[in-house]
């Protein structure tokens, strides 16, 4: 039973940049805004354990044109294995297709089990950041430079609480 609870626990809504389910600041609007859907806020927040999973790998295929990928730990205590393989999932096909990845607030047991699954390897150091601002801004910069004509009509942050 208690398995049962912790998964309907789970809340998970793809939102647009404006709506107050993720708490952006008015410069993180702006960027989202001007990526013009080529960067794709992942925003995780709760215990990550294992029936989350199925739900991050849902989530990050649903969005499938995205030039850049900001992942925001920073509100993650715990990050199951389960998860921790999803994640190394959706972060290894990113950079398979040549997507940039921006880590956010990865430290602690978070930073280790990311760092065993060889997660921290594919992704260069000045890609891991500690303000989700600073990741958007750097997000925002790399398609302005290397996608300039990728542009789509849809702001999509997803907020992924565990």
């Amino acid at each position: 039973m208690f398995v049962q609870e912790i998964i309907a626990s789970i809340k998970q809504k793809a939102v647009t940049y404006d709506n107050e389910e993720i708490a952006l600041n008015q410069e993180e609007k702006q960027l989202l805004e001007r990526a013009n859907g080529r960067v794709l806020l992942f925003y995780l927040s709760g215990p990550m354990i294992f029936g989350v999973a199925k739900a991050i790998s849902r989530e990050h295929n649903l969005i499938n044109e995205y030039q850049a990928l900001v992942l925001d730990l920073t509100e993650v205590p715990i990050l199951g294995v389960t998860s921790s393989l999803a994640l190394e999932n959706a972060i290894t096909e990113a950079v398979e297709k040549g997507r940039q990845v921006f880590l956010v607030g990865v430290n602690g047991q978070t930073e280790e089990l990311l760092e065993k699954l060889g997660v921290m390897a594919k992704i260069p150091d000045k890609n891991f950041i500690s303000d989700r601002t600073q990741a958007l801004q750097k997000a925002v910069a790399y398609v302005d430079k290397y996608s300039p004509n990728s542009r789509r009509n849809v702001v999509i942050p997803f907020r992924l609480r565990g």
